[in-house]
């Protein structure tokens, strides 16, 4: 008469998925930090330029412009020549 072992499968392949997955949580959840803090900083410069940008050229003579276009020019401006041209053409 044979005996049925009623001992558990060892565990050791299950804590090693785990630990991976663990690992790859930890990797994914800094790639993630890192582009929400650099989207937050790319926000940040946008409002400043546009802050900075706005007063000087006088809300863009919303007479003659068309008011959307003055502001996507300044809040989608990255750099800050490309800042100034769109003040530049904001004043035409």
């Amino acid at each position: 008469m044979k005996t049925i072992s009623t001992k558990s499968p060892p565990t050791r392949s299950l804590a090693k998925y785990t630990m991976l997955s663990n690992v790859h949580l930890l990797i994914y959840g800094t790639i993630i930090l890192v582009i929400l803090i650099f989207m937050f900083f790319v926000v940040l410069t946008n409002i400043l330029v546009f802050l900075l940008f706005l007063p000087i050229t006088n809300m863009c003579s919303l007479s003659n412009n068309n008011p959307l276009e003055c502001v996507f020019s300044y809040v989608w401006a990255p750099t800050l020549i490309q800042s100034i041209n769109g003040s530049l053409l904001c004043n035409v």
